[in-house]
C-alpha cells in the first residue's frame, strides 16, 4: 500500500525526537587504562606529588651531647590524605629516640623512611654527638685491718665512661701494690687513690689500719750448759732484745738468782 500523508508525517516526527535524545546525550572521551585511578601516567614518580614527604625543617642536622636523649619529631604530610607510617634506622629505635651514651661521640647519619603503602620517600638525618669528658670511676675502695708481718694486697678497679685510658697512683705505703709489714708497721694509715684519664681525677681514700703483734723478747749471750767445780763462782749475763722495745724483765731462778751470780760451795 502506498505511504498516506499521515504516514510519511509520523515518521518525521520520530525522526525529529531521535535527533533529540541524540543531541542531549553527552559523547565519551576515551580512558587511558593504564593510569590508576587519581594518577596523571605522564607524570614523573620522582616529582608525583602523590609521594609522602617528610619535612626537612630543623633536622638536616641534630646537634646532641653525650649521655643526652635524641627524640626525632617527624611531620608527615601525604597530599593523598593516606594513612602514612615511617621507621628509623639505627641507632635510633621504632620512636626516632636514642639514649646516647659516653663514649658515643661522632656523626651518625640515620635514615627516616615514610611510606603511604605504596610509594616511599625517605631522608637522612645527620645526628652529631658532641664529647663530653667525665671523671674516671674507682671502685673497690674499702678500708682495710690487718696485722704486724702480714702482706697487704691491693688492686683498686677503675673504668672510664668515655672509654678513656686511665691512670691510678696510690700513696704510700701502698704505693707498689703490695706491703710486706713487719713488726715496727702497726698504726693508722690515710691511703689516697687517684684515678685520672689526663684531663680529669677522681680520689678516694680509706684507713689502712695495721694492729701491733707482740712479739717476744729474744735472749742471748747465754751457753745451754756449763761446767764448774765446787767452790766457783758462776756468773749469768743475758743480752735481752725487743723487736717491740718494750721494757723487759728478766728472772733468772735458784740457784743463780735474778742477779746473775752464784757463789757454790764444798756441799753443792
Amino acid at each position: 500500500a502506498e505511504p498516506t500523508p499521515e504516514d510519511s508525517s509520523l515518521v518525521d516526527e520520530i525522526a525529529q525526537i531521535e535527533e533529540q535524545l541524540n543531541a542531549e546525550t553527552p559523547s565519551e572521551e576515551p580512558v587511558d587504562e593504564e593510569a590508576p585511578e587519581g594518577v596523571e601516567a605522564e607524570i614523573d614518580v620522582e616529582e608525583d606529588v602523590l609521594l609522602p614527604e617528610v619535612e626537612e625543617s630543623d633536622l638536616q642536622v641534630v646537634n646532641v651531647k653525650e649521655n643526652e636523649l635524641v627524640r626525632l619529631k617527624v611531620a608527615v604530610t601525604d597530599p593523598d590524605k593516606d594513612k602514612v607510617t615511617y621507621t628509623f634506622s639505627k641507632p635510633l629505635d621504632a620512636k626516632g629516640e636514642w639514649k646516647t651514651n659516653y663514649g658515643d661521640a661522632g656523626d651518625y647519619i640515620v635514615t627516616i623512611s615514610a611510606t603511604d603503602g605504596r610509594l616511599i620517600t625517605e631522608k637522612k638525618v645527620k645526628l652529631a654527638v658532641e664529647r663530653v669528658n667525665v671523671p674516671p670511676l674507682l671502685d673497690g675502695i674499702k678500708d682495710i685491718t690487718t696485722k704486724e708481718g702480714e702482706t697487704i694486697s691491693f688492686k683498686p678497679k677503675a673504668s672510664d665512661p668515655n672509654k678513656d685510658e686511665v691512670t691510678i697512683t696510690v700513696s704510700k705505703p701502698l704505693e707498689e701494690g703490695t706491703w710486706a709489714t713487719d713488726h715496727t708497721s702497726a698504726g693508722e694509715y690515710q691511703i689516697k687513690v687517684v684515678a685520672s684519664d689526663g684531663e680529669l681525677d677522681t680520689e678516694k681514700s680509706f684507713t689502712l689500719n695495721v694492729l701491733d703483734v707482740n712479739v717476744p723478747p729474744e735472749l742471748t749471750g747465754l751457753e745451754e750448759s756449763i761446767s764448774i767445780k765446787e767452790g766457783d763462782v758462776v756468773e749469768l749475763n743475758p743480752v735481752v732484745s725487743d723487736l717491740d722495745e718494750d721494757k723487759v724483765t728478766v728472772t733468772i731462778s735458784e740457784p743463780v738468782g735474778n742477779d746473775g751470780v752464784w757463789e757454790t760451795g764444798y756441799t753443792d
